[in-house]
């Protein structure tokens, strides 16, 4: 069973009730790759308030330099979410 599957018996709000509370940035992107979600330590980080960011691009919030550092992790991120069982 792939690591992420037992999270589709969460509600959106379970899952945002949860992720609130890690101190560590999260974020999830949309399939055009716009936020859908990011939990306060991802909004104090770009310092805008949550509602600024949800509906934009890692692009329009994290500009071209931060977003080239963190690129590759997210893209390794990408691929183990999409990464098929063996």
């Amino acid at each position: 069973m792939p690591p992420h599957s037992a999270l589709g018996a969460l509600s959106p709000s379970q899952l945002a009730a949860m992720f609130d509370c890690i101190p560590t940035r999260i974020a999830l992107l949309d399939a055009d790759g716009r936020y859908r979600y990011v939990n306060p330590a991802y909004a104090d980080f770009a310092r805008l308030p949550l509602g600024d960011i949800v509906g934009r691009t890692p692009p329009d919030i994290l500009g071209d330099s931060v977003l080239a550092a963190v690129g590759s992790q997210d893209s390794a991120c990408a691929a183990e979410w999409n990464r098929k069982p063996a």
